[in-house]
């Protein structure tokens, strides 16, 4: 909806042209207002929509779907500095339209539309948005978020370090963003945020966390933190009072405040349930078996794991990861059968079964045949793998042959 536009009968850019004093909020271009309108992106990719607003003083950008004002400052969704829309990690249900709301209390808001439609993905790289150094200046001993805006297909994994050190990861969210529930001064300094969705190249980028002073160091050996300390903090222009244009306006029709917009639920979902096999599905005896599972809808599922029909829990062989894959380590015989993730929720339920074999000689890391040392099938055919060279020589061959055994 282009209210102002609408109303007026011109581009509100024009129409401001030459004026003095308060602007109102207008669209900062005319000819490309078209250009942008209908936003087409594949899921696990990153969407930007434009929202084009300018004004004097200056407008507040708000976004919305439906009648959800969409918080960017967590998750998925980022603002940029003027005032455009980017969503990372685009999910299927992200497609919709989107409402750019501008105001800077000057005359009436303008509204822009824009149309999102999400497709099947394509493979592609780990991605991070944004500046690839940041900074992020908080107070201290407050709760603190340093953020990640990753994506990729297949989804990537993130970590975060500081200097060798990997951040634990219960203090990752669910967006990537590292969390401080109390920053100290010892929290302050750089922190790099990793991502690699397993091809191509990773990507990496560094936030550095300082602090509002002053601060007390009563101990010299946190005197190191002294160059995170910011002493100088934003100051605020005074509220500005416009001076009325001095040309004849259109006398806008009275507007309703309108009730609080109720709260919103979106739509359910149906559940999806589809299973990773990155290492297919037979393995040798003491290997690592790794099955992913991946799963969609809303709201958001809970996953089981089942072998042969029972459900499976956790052990000092068994881990499932908070991405809900499973990974039995030092496989054996018995680790062989049926394996079933099924995602559910209260309105659905999806599930995928593979069968895993468990089977053959296992081959330990570094066991391999030098051809220049020895023929190795002739010291299988002579039975002579027992001997300390030989069997050093052609541990492979000795070992497929079974006259080795690790």
């Amino acid at each position: 909806m282009l209210s102002s536009w609408m109303r007026y009968g011109m581009c509100p850019a024009c129409r401001a042209a030459g004026t003095s004093g308060a602007v109102l909020p207008h669209w900062r271009t005319c000819g490309s207002w078209e250009a942008d309108l209908d936003i087409k992106s594949e899921e696990g990719g990153v969407a930007m929509l434009r929202c084009y607003a300018t004004g004097f003083p200056p407008p507040s950008i708000r976004w919305k779907k439906g009648e959800v004002v969409l918080n960017t400052n967590q998750g998925r969704f980022v603002l940029t500095s003027s005032g455009d829309l980017q969503i990372v990690q685009l999910h299927r249900t992200d497609s919709g339209t989107y409402v750019c709301i501008a105001d800077n209390g000057v005359g009436e808001p303008v509204f822009r539309e824009v149309k999102l439609q999400v497709n099947d993905p394509v493979p592609r790289d780990a991605y991070i948005v944004g500046d690839s150094n940041a900074t992020e200046v908080v107070e201290l001993n407050e709760p603190a978020t340093l953020r990640c805006p990753a994506g990729g297909y297949p989804k990537p994994i993130v970590t975060w370090w500081r200097e060798t050190f990997m951040m634990p990861i219960k203090l990752i969210n669910r967006d990537y963003s590292l969390q401080f529930t109390r920053v100290r001064l010892s929290d302050l300094g750089s922190y790099v945020c990793q991502a690699y969705s397993g091809a191509g190249k990773g990507i990496s980028r560094t936030v550095t966390l300082k602090a509002y002073g002053p601060v007390h160091i009563p101990d010299p050996v946190d005197e190191k933190y002294l160059r995170y300390i910011v002493h100088t903090r934003p100051t605020h222009a005074p509220t500005y009072r416009p001076v009325p244009p001095q040309y004849p306006r259109p006398t806008p029709p009275v507007v309703h405040t309108p009730p609080p917009p109720p709260e919103y639920v979106p739509d359910p979902a149906p559940v999806s349930a589809r299973q990773e096999l990155p290492y297919g599905t037979q393995f040798a005896p003491n290997s690592n078996i790794t099955i992913g599972c991946k799963v969609d809808g809303y709201p958001r599922p809970t996953v089981n794991w089942f072998k042969d029909g029972r459900i499976m829990e956790p052990t000092n062989r068994v881990f499932i990861a908070d991405d809900h894959t499973l990974h039995v380590f030092g496989a054996l015989p018995s680790d062989s059968g049926s394996y079933k993730c099924l995602a559910r929720n209260e309105h659905s339920e999806a599930f995928e079964e593979n069968n895993i074999r468990v089977e053959g000689v296992y081959i330990p890391a570094g066991c391999t045949d030098n051809p220049f040392l020895a023929k190795c099938s002739l010291i299988v055919e002579a039975r002579f793998c027992n001997h300390k060279y030989y069997a050093r020589f052609c541990c492979k061959s000795c070992t497929l042959a079974g006259q080795l055994r690790h």
